[in-house]
């Protein structure tokens, strides 16, 4: 769009600013000495006040802004602009793209361009890609690479390189599967992130790894693949790991080795290529998408001065973004947590994220100020020490990760081994089973809606144990005092891999208990309803409540201190009883052990435990119980006998 030339007075009327300078008012980011550029508010209720808005402002800033407004929601008349643009908000981030946040609209970004602005460390902002096709980004891919490679200390290699035991040389036309020791001890490699979908992918077998070795015809490899393939060889590198392909799927021994090897696979990759936008191995993910339009906007400091150029373009919207098919698959998780650096090609554009930043094709997050990044691990763990442990694990790790789908759940520890180990190296705990036995005492505070039994063994103190998408976690829990004290702790491990799958596992606990009524009656019969119910302390009138894990059945006996009557307990149901949950009795009888208690507000959370039916004279966790201060006296708990149990 171009406007008619502008004369501007010296003082806007509208920011305040005193400077026609556009050189100063758009410099670079780091050093802006206008403040106001760096939180820029206007009221346009304030100023607009005809139908017909007046560029003459006063400042070049905001003339031009005005004239993009005009411009990119153009209508017969401008008097809509009251209503829906109530605030705009201008901000100065990285690589001197200047960001404009409309409020109840996307975003719009807007580069000067004027020759002097140099030493932009991703080249020209305003030189992304705007057609359908994926010449343009792959450029733009190769330029954010080697921008990364040469100038960012801090997504450097921190170790020797690793080199996994096989990998894809991409270098002739048929791929060819190498050994480790085929190849050079330093070798860069691309990892690839992506879905296997329904129908497997081409995969190596103990049948075809020789045929694999002498080359695997480009014709036979799925559109995903052929796509990752044509990316490294365009980002100039030999050497590509794609997981169907790089282990061999029927040796059980290989599968467990090399899924062990994670960490140090997508750690050490010169780069993670996610292929976001493919639900599957066939789908492909280099394609047409939308283009990033272009709009032009001019405007004259003075009747004398050269007129003022900008482009401008609407961002996509990113903080209504949709999930990608890859964003739900649980494997993927640790893939991207893992990764120096991360090339993702979802369905509107291609993104990028290091340890230094995040960019994206439309320009939006390269205008953004540096943040926190919630899938940057390093970010993550140092703030261990504000958090704590597990309230960090689980609710940056542990909630996100049960969020997302697995195929296979008995890889549910395994898909997620990276993680643990990163966090191990970080702060030296020891590993139970997807809690940390240093912070177990808090680590066992978790609770879940909806869960059911999982088809593998785990032991019930463990969120492994439940299916269900719906975990949650008082962030409180580092400020509570502990009411119980850990004892023994053990698990047995199914395979070598300290952080994967576990046949089975105990911990012992010592506290004060209380027994308590548990009121379901007939159990329910929808999956998606919450698991809460109302418990009562026997021998008082106190209620509280209870969070189960999943559906229970009705199993051993619990000896009542009060009647001296043995009272039916519960179990958790097993796999096989999923589909049909059996009638329960109206009430169980239930062991309460305290765990802790939260000073400020004195909230209670108790363990609920039951009979084991797996080890006799043991317990299992049946769920969460949590109650306030008020609803169970301090006194009368500390009247309680203090109880040792061993759960499984």
């Amino acid at each position: 769009m171009d406007t008619d030339q502008l004369c501007l007075p010296k003082r806007c009327s509208v920011c305040g600013a005193r400077s026609n300078d556009l050189f100063t008012a758009w410099s670079n980011p780091k050093s802006t000495p206008c403040p106001y550029l760096l939180d820029w508010r206007v009221d346009w209720d304030d100023f607009i006040h005809n139908p017909i808005p007046n560029f003459d402002v006063g400042c070049v800033v905001c003339a031009t802004v005005l004239s993009i407004l005009v411009g990119t929601y153009k209508k017969p008349n401008y008097s809509y602009l009251r209503p829906q643009i109530t605030s705009t908000t201008i901000s100065m981030g990285e690589c001197e793209t200047i960001i404009l946040d409309i409020e109840g609209q996307q975003s719009i970004l807007i580069n000067p361009l004027k020759n002097s602005l140099s030493n932009r460390e991703y080249g020209s902002c305003y030189n992304f890609p705007t057609s359908k096709g994926p010449i343009e980004a792959l450029n733009l891919a190769r330029r954010w690479l080697h921008s990364c490679k040469t100038s960012h200390e801090e997504c450097a290699l921190a170790s020797e390189p690793y080199v996994p035991s096989r990998l894809l040389d991409v270098t002739s036309r048929n791929p060819k599967l190498l050994l480790r020791c085929e190849i050079p001890n330093d070798s860069p490699f691309v990892a690839l992130s992506h879905c296997w979908g329904d129908s497997q992918p081409l995969k190596t077998v103990n049948s075809n790894v020789d045929s694999h070795r002498r080359g695997i015809s480009l014709e036979a490899l799925p559109a995903t693949f052929k796509d990752a393939v044509k990316i490294t060889k365009i980002l100039g590198l030999r050497f590509l790991w794609i997981d169907s392909l790089c282990i061999v799927q029927d040796d059980k021994w290989d599968w467990e080795q090399e899924s062990a090897q994670m960490e140090k696979i997508y750690g050490n990759a010169d780069l993670v290529l996610a292929a976001s936008a493919a639900s599957s191995a066939h789908d492909g993910f280099l394609r047409d998408r939308p283009c990033t339009s272009l709009g032009r906007v001019s405007v004259r400091v003075d009747s004398k001065s050269a007129p003022v150029d900008s482009i401008y373009r609407i961002a996509f919207d990113h903080i209504n973004h949709r999930d990608e098919p890859l964003d739900c698959r649980a494997w993927a998780f640790q893939e991207r947590l893992m990764a120096r650096r991360y090339l993702s090609y979802g369905t509107d554009e291609m993104t990028w994220n290091c340890r230094k930043h995040s960019l994206c094709e439309c320009g939006w997050n390269s205008s953004q100020p540096s943040h926190f990044n919630k899938l940057n691990l390093e970010q993550m763990l140092g703030l261990l020490s504000h958090w704590g442990l597990t309230t960090l694990w689980i609710n940056s790790i542990v909630i996100p990760y049960t969020r997302r789908r697995l195929t296979v759940q008995s890889d549910k520890l395994v898909a997620l081994s990276a993680v643990a180990s990163r966090f191990q190296s970080y702060y030296g705990g020891s590993y139970l089973a997807g809690l940390w036995e240093e912070d177990l005492i808090y680590g066992l505070l978790w609770k879940t809606r909806s869960g059911k039994p999982e088809e593998f063994e785990a032991p019930s103190w463990s969120w492994v144990s439940v299916n269900s998408d719906c975990f949650s976690y008082n962030m409180w829990a580092k400020y509570s005092t502990a009411l119980a004290k850990v004892g023994r702790t053990s698990v047995k491990l199914s395979t070598k891999n300290i952080y994967g799958p576990v046949s089975g596992g105990s911990i012992q606990l010592r506290g004060r208990a209380v027994q308590a009524k548990l009121c379901i009656g007939d159990a329910p019969n929808n999956w998606n309803g919450p698991l809460r119910r109302a418990c009562k302390i026997c021998g008082t009138q106190w209620a509280i409540d209870c969070w189960l894990d999943m559906p229970l059945a009705p199993y051993g006996s619990i000896l009542n201190d009060i009647t001296e009557r043995a009272d039916v307990s519960a179990r958790r149901i097993y796999f096989v009883e999923k589909d049909v949950i059996p009638k329960a009795p109206a009430t169980y009888s239930i062991w309460i052990l305290l765990m802790a208690v939260k000073d400020m507000f004195g909230e209670y959370n108790g363990l609920i435990l039951g009979p084991s039916p797996k080890q006799p004279g043991c317990f299992e966790r049946l769920g969460l119980a949590t109650w306030p201060w008020g609803g169970l006296p301090c006194k009368w708990v500390a009247e309680h006998k203090v109880r040792r149990f061993i759960v499984v």
